[in-house]
């Protein structure tokens, strides 16, 4: 009806608002009436998934991220709630978790996976494990050689001046 949809555009608003790229427009007030509609709007069964994706993303963004975790298991929107939950978890200082998340959507999501994998390079690199940060970037050059995300990892290894692979190296 009109007054959901009227609500839902409110909190589409809100979250746009929220975004960590529109900090400049963000208000105290903004997050909090976002969380509230977003609470109304995850009631009603057209909007829940929806709802729960968008107030997912505020609590994270405010970094709350266990219940931002719970929220994306409710909006159960893979693969997109997926990555969130893996940032989310990353956050915690659970890494093996977010890894095993990212891992999910690069075997059951084949447009995305090329994604996944470089995101993985990009948890271990965060995490300060070099070795297998590189792993990783190689994994993305072997797997998805012909991806925007493998001439990414391309780059990442000459910025560390690492042999990019290819023959044996390849093969680890």
């Amino acid at each position: 009806n009109d007054a959901t949809k009227g609500k839902m555009a409110a909190l589409r608003y809100l979250h746009w608002r929220c975004h960590p790229h529109h900090h400049h427009f963000r208000t105290e007030t903004d997050t909090s009436e976002g969380l509230a509609l977003a609470a109304e709007m995850q009631k009603v069964p057209d909007t829940a998934k929806e709802a729960f994706s968008l107030g997912g993303n505020l609590l994270q963004w405010t970094g709350k991220y266990e219940e931002a975790i719970k929220a994306y298991q409710q909006a159960d929107s893979p693969p997109q709630t997926l990555f969130w939950t893996a940032e989310c978890l990353a956050k915690l200082g659970r890494l093996e978790p977010a890894v095993s998340q990212l891992r999910e959507v690069e075997n059951f999501f084949k447009d995305r996976a090329p994604e996944a994998a470089l995101a993985v390079a990009y948890l271990y690199r965060d995490a300060g494990i070099k070795e297998k940060y590189v792993r990783s970037l190689r994994g993305v050059l072997k797997k998805y050689p012909k991806s925007g995300e493998s001439s990414q990892a391309h780059q990442r290894l000459e910025e560390m001046g690492l042999p990019i692979g290819g023959g044996v190296d390849a093969e680890e």
